[in-house]
């Protein structure tokens, strides 16, 4: 801790013009709390990212750069085990590969974090399948603290996101999240973390349901979080799709801030990705694709159009994996009446309730009975529980910018 305090003291002796009593207001510090931390080093961690955000003002290194080395000099358990979380939330493969190097041969719950982090970067760096997630998690019997206890149970959730029993995480996800909200003041920065995930998972969870308000509604809380451009793009995508249907305006606004906000990752693969799920809402809208879109969307719009045909899409769809987009795909591009319909009954009795009401809008296209589809494109499956709290709920890592969403 020796390291951060000489850090942030010489930041403040070397800038006259920043007053200690603006350097306690920004931070949040009583003059008590002030002195002891630079005494004794005693201080919580999102006081610490507090004066890494008023570093970050006023030099030429971003919070996250001034994190990743400060991490590395913390004391304590609890502001150790709270720079795991930091380094892993906040997709710091390095730093996270850095503490668990540092920290390996400790004990307790450092050893205990140390433990459940090494699976958390296997997982993170592709070394570890999420079917087998759970697997791994549920080998560490000698867990003993709440709050990892906690991460456990999110992590074991990836899996049961993977095998799509999407009613088992509705379920075991209510229960985790009154759990994380149950503890207690010192473990403000990790309870905070515990629900950021809940949301990340939540919200593809209620989109896959239909359940638009929810899943905007944590989507917006992920936003305001503000933890990263990838995280942050994630959310936009859940709420750009939300309004696929709805709004086209709405829906492409929020896809291609998603898009910008992942070309700031510098990660191809998520990057294509992005590109792909804006591409998809501009076929469903009619928009023309450009050149460098994805192979398969541009086979389907040219399909759909009668520019190919379906023998040649169907080559092109072999080449992809199969998931819920080429699903839909395939059954809707000759547009026959029967095969959209069998379409629609598979993705409603797998409770795919938000392809499903793609499939009953493209049956809507066609010129079926929108009476008779009604059931289809409105059904949804709310959520149980008092799960939703206020979005701005998770500020630990929020500087004073806010975030708009278009809604």
């Amino acid at each position: 801790m020796d390291y951060i305090i000489k850090e942030i003291g010489d930041f403040i002796e070397d800038n006259d013009q920043i007053k200690k009593a603006y350097v306690r207001q920004y931070v949040g510090m009583k003059e008590s709390s002030y002195r002891d931390f630079f005494k004794k080093g005693k201080i919580s961690f999102r006081k610490l990212i507090r004066f890494a955000q008023l570093l970050a003002e006023n030099t030429n290194k971003s919070s996250r750069e001034i994190m990743s080395t400060w991490c590395l000099h913390v004391t304590g358990t609890e502001n150790i085990k709270n720079s795991f979380e930091y380094a892993a939330i906040t997709s710091n493969i390095n730093l996270l590969s850095n503490l668990l190097n540092i920290n390996k041969d400790s004990d307790g719950v450092i050893k205990q974090a140390v433990d459940i982090y090494t699976i958390l970067y296997k997982y993170m760096t592709g070394s570890l399948s999420g079917f087998k997630l759970r697997d791994e998690v549920n080998s560490l019997h000698h867990i003993t603290n709440k709050p990892l206890l906690i991460l456990m149970k999110i992590m074991c959730q990836f899996t049961t996101y993977f095998e799509g029993d999407i009613q088992k995480m509705t379920s075991e996800l209510d229960v985790i999240q009154q759990e994380a909200l149950s503890l207690g003041e010192r473990e403000t920065f990790f309870k905070e973390c515990l629900l950021f995930r809940v949301c990340e998972l939540f919200g593809p969870v209620c989109l896959y349901l239909n359940d638009t308000d929810s899943a905007r509604h944590f989507a917006e809380s992920i936003i305001h979080a503000n933890i990263s451009a990838k995280k942050k793009s994630d959310a936009y995508y859940v709420i750009g799709m939300t309004y696929l249907s709805e709004d086209k305006d709405k829906c492409l606004y929020n896809l291609r801030t998603s898009y910008e906000l992942m070309r700031e990752t510098g990660d191809m693969q998520y990057i294509q990705e992005a590109k792909f799920n804006l591409d998809f809402a501009k076929v469903f809208h009619g928009i023309t694709l450009d050149e460098d879109s994805n192979m398969r969307l541009r086979a389907y719009q040219n399909a759909r159009r009668g520019k190919i045909s379906l023998e040649k899409l169907k080559e092109v769809l072999e080449k992809g994996e199969r998931d819920n987009f080429l699903l839909f795909f395939e059954n809707t591009a000759e547009k026959s009446i029967d095969v959209m319909y069998n379409c629609l009954e598979s993705f409603f009795c797998n409770e795919n309730f938000f392809f499903a009401k793609l499939v009953a809008k493209e049956l809507e296209k066609a010129g079926e009975d929108s009476r008779a589809l009604r059931p289809f494109l409105k059904f949804k499956k709310v959520i149980k529980g008092e799960v939703l709290f206020e979005k701005d709920f998770i500020n630990s890592f929020n500087s004073r910018s806010s975030n708009r969403v278009c809604s």
